[in-house]
């Protein structure tokens, strides 16, 4: 990840606010067992769903408070992208097509600019995302629109702007988003539960497979689970960057 900082972070308080607003999607709790709405897209503006070229749609994925929510990807890296936010337990909630911004360019022209994603993590921090393919991204101008809009952003918009390429998420990174995204659409609490009893027990390192097999649950249920077990920060791999299988080794976390 290409970052490029906007100045110091705000304060804890002014974080802490500004993580309240944009957290969730207006439940106080999330219980597993009612059923709730899925919650609108966040986005600042429309999406292109309209394209020659590039892959469009929509993920849901649940935030901090656990409540499900649309979020739009005008294209497959933007969906790594989202996908992997989505699996880092330090991110608290995505927006995606946000925020939008006003800056100067270097020749004092003024522009407007929407970012592709705006990651807000459990500490408040809040980094705007410029998302692009890595043989794209150097003709386009976007590595000096960053930086022109890093010099000029108000802090309360973000703390930092990045340019964010396919390179930056290994193949190894894609893969696990991709499966914790599966896992999580069908979440069973029961199943979660036993993997939880298991994992308290846990001594050193093991395997994904272990940590199923001693739930008790068919092979593909108490795998799911374990995933579930990790995307949710019960568990954290022993390497981190491997890909996730049932010969994976894994920690408490």
């Amino acid at each position: 990840m290409r970052s490029i900082p906007v100045d110091s972070p705000r304060d804890q308080e002014h974080q802490m606010t500004t993580h309240a607003v944009f957290n969730g999607v207006g439940f106080a709790a999330h219980d597993p067992d009612i059923w709730y709405p899925v919650g609108q897209s966040l986005g600042t503006r429309a999406t292109a769903w309209r394209s020659r070229f590039a892959t469009t749609g929509f993920l849901v994925e649940p935030d901090a408070d656990g409540n499900d929510r649309v979020i739009n990807f005008e294209s497959r890296i933007e969906k790594y992208a989202i996908e992997a936010l989505a699996m880092d337990p330090s991110i608290a909630t995505v927006i995606e097509q946000a925020p939008c911004v006003e800056y100067y360019d270097h020749n004092g022209e003024w522009h407007r600019h929407t970012f592709d994603c705006l990651a807000i993590g459990t500490d408040g921090l809040r980094t705007a995302g410029a998302i692009k393919h890595s043989k794209r991204a150097a003709k386009s101008g976007i590595y000096e629109t960053v930086r022109s809009i890093a010099a000029q952003i108000d802090r309360s918009i973000a703390d930092r702007v990045v340019v964010m390429t396919e390179l930056d998420f290994s193949s190894a990174e894609r893969a696990n988003a991709e499966l914790v995204h599966e896992v999580r659409r069908h979440p069973v609490p029961a199943h979660d539960a036993l993997v939880r009893g298991v994992v308290a027990e846990i001594i050193g390192s093991v395997t994904v497979r272990t940590i199923a097999d001693a739930s008790g649950l068919p092979a593909a249920d108490g795998f799911r689970a374990v995933v579930r077990a990790l995307a949710d920060g019960v568990l954290r791999l022993s390497s981190p960057g491997s890909r996730i299988d049932h010969e994976t080794r894994v920690r408490r976390a």
